[in-house]
């Protein structure tokens, strides 16, 4: 009996050991199994940054003027590039880089010089009655790759053959489709009038404009805004010779343009008879302007429809189905005398009108009547679901390929019957029907035809008793 009591006892013990063993081992697989878990799960990825930075925009030409011109000195000032922005977090400076040669193409090099931080330089050493030629060329601080290099601004300043001689600075001050001139006095005996020479071309063999005042200051130059000039500035006697004239002076500068907005969310709509083509308003313009449409139609689009210049911002175009399709270029353009702005980006549209088929006709009767046996008369059913404005087109003939004697007629959606006459009741005639659209609207497909229906020929009648034939 105590044996007994002592192997149960055992047993019991033993139970209780592998218990505690199973717990503890589902413990370690469940911490296991989290800790795989928690490995096993993807990081959140946060979405790369998008940058709305600008990238490799080429600077704009610094505006160059000179400031003062003596027998052997020139001072130069110059500004940043009109679209240069520093960045806020880092604000660095952009380098300058500036040639001087007595050769107009910089091939023979006098010096070349680096500047930041600076807009005006005092140079010397020059030779009198001389001509210089400045290029003026902005560069990005490195490692910023915002901006490329500009092209160079032009200056030509002919230094004074007299060492008592003095010439003011020449300011030029361009704005949106204009600029300013302005100059320091020139000290000499008896009056002066100043002459400026505009070009568009340094190479032109005569200004586009001459200007010829007493005055030390011109305002509001009206010029086309996005493009380059060169001024040639000269002093000269305004009566008698009392003194030789200065050497001109020749400087490129650039007059700032306001880029009108691309016209937005073109629309072209059916209504009636008319396509009418709407776009939203543009509002950045600074004068007068207009929108400039080009119209090409057709089945390939490259048949010209016209070109219209239209003040509000939607153009009508009247019974357009003849076309079936069109495609529209719209700009926002400078009326004349505007200046200031410069025609827009274009934005394009393509409309197609919807294509109807139409469906095929059903004859009623097809018949001779007995008392006019030369005569076809052709009944038709009304077709409710056809377009509006659709006709029935009749062909007879007397072969099935409708190729002799073939009679063509066409009949209005109102008309129902008709009478095909000069037929030969003696002949087979063939006939058949379809419908087409209206007169010049490409828009309506025909059906097709009907099955050909023949009518046959009569026997002819035999001649009257005592009649010879």
């Amino acid at each position: 009996m105590l044996m007994k009591k002592i192997i149960l006892t055992c047993a019991f013990l033993y139970f209780l050991s592998s218990c505690a063993e199973d717990k503890v081992s589902n413990n370690d697989r469940t911490d296991d199994s989290e800790d795989d878990s928690d490995l096993s799960v993807k990081q959140p990825q946060s979405d790369p940054v998008i940058s709305y930075e600008i990238k490799d925009e080429i600077l704009t030409r610094p505006q160059l003027e000179v400031i003062e011109v003596t027998q052997t000195k020139i001072t130069l000032n110059w500004f940043d590039p009109s679209n240069w922005s520093a960045r806020r977090e880092n604000p660095e400076y952009l380098r300058f880089t500036l040639k001087n040669s007595t050769d107009p193409n910089v091939g023979n090099l006098v010096s070349k010089e680096e500047f930041s931080q600076t807009h005006q330089v005092e140079l010397e050493g020059f030779q009198a009655d001389t001509s210089y030629y400045f290029h003026l060329t902005a560069h990005p601080p490195e490692g910023d790759t915002r901006y490329l290099a500009s092209q160079p601004s032009l200056l030509t300043v002919h230094t004074l053959p007299d060492s008592n001689t003095y010439m003011g600075g020449l300011i030029v001050q361009p704005e949106l489709g204009k600029v300013h001139f302005k100059w320091a006095a020139l000290e000499q005996p008896g009056p002066i009038k100043y002459v400026l020479h505009l070009l568009d071309d340094p190479s032109a063999p005569t200004p586009f404009e001459e200007i010829v005042t007493q005055d030390t200051e011109i305002r509001d130059v009206a010029l086309q805004g996005g493009r380059d000039y060169w001024l040639q500035f000269t002093a000269m006697p305004a009566e008698e010779p009392t003194f030789k004239p200065t050497p001109p002076i020749s400087q490129q500068f650039h007059v700032p343009a306001n880029l009108l907005e691309q016209t937005q969310n073109p629309t072209a709509i059916q209504r009636e008879d008319k396509l009418i083509l709407e776009w939203s308003p543009v509002a950045n313009a600074t004068g007068p302007f207009a929108y400039a449409v080009k119209v090409t139609c057709g089945p390939e689009l490259d048949q010209f429809y016209g070109e219209y210049l239209e003040t509000d911002n939607k153009l009508e175009i009247v019974q357009g189905k003849e076309y079936g399709k069109f495609y529209f270029e719209i700009k926002a353009v400078p009326l004349g005398g505007n200046t200031s702005d410069l025609a827009s980006e274009a934005n394009v549209l393509s409309f197609d009108y919807p294509i109807v088929s139409c469906p095929t006709p059903i004859t009623k009767t097809i018949n001779r009547k007995p008392s006019e046996p030369a005569s076809v008369f052709i009944s038709l059913d009304d077709l409710p679901q056809a377009p509006a404005g659709h006709r029935y087109e009749i062909e007879i003939a007397s072969d099935p390929e409708f190729l002799t004697g073939l009679d063509r007629r066409l009949l209005e959606s109102n008309e129902l019957e008709t009478q095909m006459t000069g037929r030969l009741p003696e002949e087979n005639h063939y006939f058949r029907i379809r419908l087409i659209g209206p007169p010049d609207d490409v828009t309506v497909l025909p059906s097709a035809w009907t099955d050909t229906v023949l009518i046959e020929a009569q026997p002819v009648p035999p001649p009257p008793p005592g009649v010879i034939p």
